[in-house]
């Protein structure tokens, strides 16, 4: 019997700058998302749930906003390399 795998899908997960002026990236499935970006399931479900700041800069949505000015449709490796840069740059103040 081939084991059974769970998958969290939303209808959309939308990624945005805080006042969701930028739309950086979206998917319908928080699982890819969260193993390809090394963000904790718990924690992506949280900022999504409580409308809270990823890194202190990003929204994560399961609605389009119409405030959105810029459509960057970045790759979901594109957006890795933005999230592992800001992460550094939050280590950094961290250690300051």
């Amino acid at each position: 019997m081939v084991g059974i795998v769970n998958k969290t899908r939303v209808q959309n997960l939308y990624v945005y700058n805080r006042d969701r002026s930028i739309l950086y990236y979206s998917t319908d499935n928080i699982d890819e998302f969260s193993l390809s970006l090394n963000i904790h399931k718990s924690t992506l479900l949280k900022h999504l749930t409580k409308g809270t700041y990823y890194l202190k800069r990003y929204h994560f949505s399961r609605e389009l906003s119409n405030n959105v000015l810029k459509f960057m449709n970045l790759s979901l490796s594109d957006f890795n390399t933005i999230l592992m840069e800001e992460r550094k740059k939050l280590r950094r103040k961290i250690k300051a």
